[in-house]
């Protein structure tokens, strides 16, 4: 059976709360968002303070579509192309909204 290896994972809070909220879960080779409720200059900030940048997302989950759950998403994901990930209605809420930025 071939190893698949280890890699270490971890899970940083770069907001929560009601002002906004964002995420942060990878590993050595996955970096993920898990919603982007602030804006993309805090999200880079909180990303350079663990070693990353706005690059080195793969992805951004979206929870719901809340302006503290998606505040910097369009620009976080225009600037990088980072893929968007939620549900169809989600999207569809998110797509609807003039201010996403």
């Amino acid at each position: 059976m071939k190893s698949r290896g280890t890699y270490n994972m971890r899970m940083v809070s770069i907001a929560s709360g009601s002002s906004g909220n964002c995420i942060y879960i990878g590993s050595d080779k996955t970096h993920i968002l898990v919603d982007a409720g602030i804006s993309n200059k805090r999200i880079q900030q909180g990303l350079n303070d663990i070693g990353l940048k706005g690059g080195d997302v793969d992805g951004i989950l979206i929870t719901h579509e809340h302006s503290d759950h998606i505040k910097g998403l369009g620009v976080l994901a225009r600037k990088y192309q980072v893929p968007i990930y939620a549900t169809r209605e989600t999207l569809d809420e998110i797509r609807s909204k003039s201010s996403l930025g």
